[in-house]
């Protein structure tokens, strides 16, 4: 999720930056309305965090800034004005929710979550697909009722992949939702990321990488046939070692018979030399070609 917080105050700013990065979410911070205004115009944010006074651009220009664009972003108004008639004027500037200063701070965190989920387009608390389970509120992920050991950027790349599953996300997409603008666009985090997701799912593997594209949720047909593949090379070993033993206890058959051949038509008494006797030889685990190689025999063996 892609947050945008407008607080003139630092020490209130930096707070609330730090607290919902906490909770997992990628944060961008403006001291005052210019600020915002740039951000808005290049990064799609999904909940804006509104201080109604602001230095340059005021916050109720900016609230209807954001609510005449094209794809508007959820405003949570967060300000010192705080009585009924007041709350009613920010609502009235097109605000999605009001919250007054001083306010507790798991009260903003939980009212920027249920924002992000009226969203348009946007989905349920609970986000499901190919046997994952994951709570957008308590950011509890789970696979086939396993409960997954994951940290907040591997929460924030799974919500994203399965928000838009079974459509694939680009890494440029998922830097963007998950980290903030001070990111390295040009880094190895999302790939990193990634891996260590995959690795915690574990098997089947369940993320899929589409070369050129990004990644994406691997449908269940995809899982069911990894699996059946996994189970068929784990067998193949045990047929292909009862293959090998045949051939060899064949080969040896084969070098017995040579044996007692050579045995009963030979003449110990027969003084004449004779010509290098050749004995075939058996090559166990070579290719079918190489299995039987002619060896000579000279020396004493020569005249047995």
């Amino acid at each position: 999720m892609r947050v945008l917080v407008v607080e003139d105050s630092r020490l209130i700013a930096d707070a609330v930056v730090e607290g919902l990065q906490d909770e997992g979410m990628a944060v961008d911070v403006a001291y005052d309305g210019v600020q915002a205004a740039a951000k808005l115009h290049v990064t799609p944010y999904e909940v804006v965090v509104l201080d109604r006074d602001l230095p340059g651009v005021p916050g109720d220009a900016l609230c209807r800034i954001i609510t005449d664009s094209e794809d508007p972003a959820m405003v949570l108004m967060l300000t010192a004005a705080g009585s009924p008639s007041e709350r009613v004027a920010g609502l009235a500037l097109g605000a999605d929710d009001y919250l007054p200063k001083p306010f507790h701070f798991p009260e903003l965190v939980l009212r920027v979550r249920a924002l992000a989920r009226r969203k348009p387009a946007a989905r349920g608390r609970i986000l499901r697909a190919a046997g994952i389970e994951l709570d957008a509120i308590t950011r509890i992920a789970r696979r086939e009722g396993r409960q997954l050991d994951l940290s907040a950027k591997e929460i924030g790349v799974l919500e994203a992949l399965l928000t838009a599953s079974p459509a694939p996300v680009s890494a440029e997409k998922l830097l963007q939702q998950v980290w903030d603008e001070n990111a390295d666009p040009f880094s190895q985090a999302v790939k990193t990321t990634v891996s260590r997701l995959r690795h915690k799912l574990g098997d089947p593997p369940l993320i899929d990488t589409i070369p050129g594209i990004g990644y994406r949720i691997a449908s269940s047909v995809a899982i069911r046939r990894s699996t059946a593949c996994s189970s068929a090379s784990r067998a193949r070993p045990a047929r292909l070692s009862a293959s090998a033993i045949a051939v060899a206890n064949s080969s040896v058959k084969e070098v017995s018979r040579a044996s007692v051949s050579d045995s009963s038509g030979s003449s110990s008494t027969d003084p004449t030399p004779t010509a290098p006797q050749t004995r075939p030889t058996t090559m166990i685990g070579a290719p079918t070609a190489e299995r039987t190689r002619i060896t000579p025999v000279s020396g004493p063996e020569a005249s047995a």
